[in-house]
């Protein structure tokens, strides 16, 4: 078993209008995948019943709307969406948005909103 995981040997990539998605751990959480949002282009609005969402800004700046307030984020940044909030990400730049996505279920210990 390998503990590495090139882009190329990602186990499902998906592409869309907005950008491509890079999964690199499915059917587990936490799950983790790469997303690259085109310039002038957002993700659908959407929200999760059980799952934590949280995002690392590798490159680019754009808006994170959540529950209809609107976000500044770019590279360095974090966001820490919970459970049963609507959200999605814009990039109103010339370049790529790209970020890395992690779900993890509320109240597991490992997540960073464990509740007992």
């Amino acid at each position: 078993m390998s503990y590495v995981i090139p882009p190329k040997d990602a186990p499902q990539k998906r592409s869309y209008p907005h950008g491509d998605y890079t999964h690199f751990v499915v059917r587990a959480v936490p799950m983790m995948t790469h997303v690259s949002v085109k310039p002038g282009e957002k993700t659908d609005m959407h929200k999760h019943d059980k799952e934590v969402q949280t995002y690392y800004v590798l490159e680019g700046e754009g808006f994170i709307v959540i529950d209809g307030d609107k976000y500044l984020i770019q590279e360095g940044d974090a966001a820490v969406i919970p459970p049963n909030k609507d959200h999605h990400m814009e990039n109103p730049g010339s370049g790529p948005l790209r970020f890395l996505m992690q779900y993890l279920l509320e109240g597991d210990a490992g997540s960073p909103v464990y509740k007992k």
